[in-house]
């Protein structure tokens, strides 16, 4: 202690008092730290590879790197990752995706203006006294027939369709669709056949225009029977469809 205060500058003869400077702990270099910075690379690189690494639990990480699973834990939490529920999103096949592909391309040079014009709309399915999504909450092992950590499945729940729309400026109206009575069934069938009744010439002739260009061929005869006209939803008859109690095209 006296060497190391002569070294810092004590000087009794000149100042007798001795400074906290003189005497304190010089810093020191501590333990080699083991994690380097590359092996912290390695981890993140093994959880941003693909799919099943970033659903791999801390102690598989710290297996791999050959830490412990708290300092993989440590590591995760220092760069910002978190365990979260994963993002859901609809899978597209090739069609979906060049049609989607098409729409930007499309619209890619619209102004805000031209955005202000466009309602957008959805729908979901509501069943009463559920909560969509998965549900966690905190109690011991003793506590799992507690009344608040308890919830009910009932029976014979109510369930029915929920749409709305908005715009820019403006939130439409909402409408929820109940299930279609027996009469009221009968009555949408009754106007579909009227509808039906008013399509089925126009249809008719155009099916029998259409088809005849189509079989005029000067080069060579078309051989097989000729087609009769048939009115089936192919060619524009309105149908519903056949399930019971669901949100079709024409409720």
């Amino acid at each position: 202690m006296k060497k190391k205060a002569f070294e810092r500058g004590f000087r009794p003869d000149q100042d007798p008092r001795i400074l906290d400077y003189y005497v304190i702990d010089g810093p020191r270099s501590g333990r080699p730290k083991e994690i380097t910075v590359e092996k912290e690379q390695d981890l993140l690189n093994s959880v941003r590879a693909s799919r099943a690494g970033r659903e791999k639990s801390s102690e598989v990480l710290a297996f791999e790197c050959g830490i412990s699973p708290r300092s993989a834990l440590r590591i995760l939490h220092k760069y910002g990752l978190n365990n979260v529920k994963p993002t859901r999103k609809p899978g597209l096949n090739p069609i979906q995706r060049k049609a989607r592909l098409q729409f930007c391309l499309l619209h890619q040079h619209w102004t805000l203006e031209d955005w202000k014009r466009v309602i957008w709309s959805d729908e979901t399915s509501v069943i009463l006294g559920q909560r969509r999504g998965s549900v966690r909450l905190w109690r011991d092992s003793g506590e799992a027939y507690h009344h608040t950590a308890i919830r009910h499945r009932w029976k014979g729940f109510s369930e029915f369709m929920f749409w709305g729309c908005f715009s820019w400026d403006k939130k439409g109206p909402c409408h929820i669709w109940t299930k279609e009575t027996s009469q009221e069934k009968k009555q949408a069938q009754k106007e579909l056949n009227d509808l039906n009744e008013t399509l089925k010439d126009q249809l008719q002739a155009e099916w029998e225009l259409s088809t005849g260009m189509r079989r005029l061929d000067l080069r060579r005869r078309k051989s097989g029977p000729k087609p009769q006209w048939r009115f089936t939803k192919a060619n524009g008859k309105l149908v519903r469809d056949s399930h019971a109690g669901g949100i079709d095209w024409y409720r």
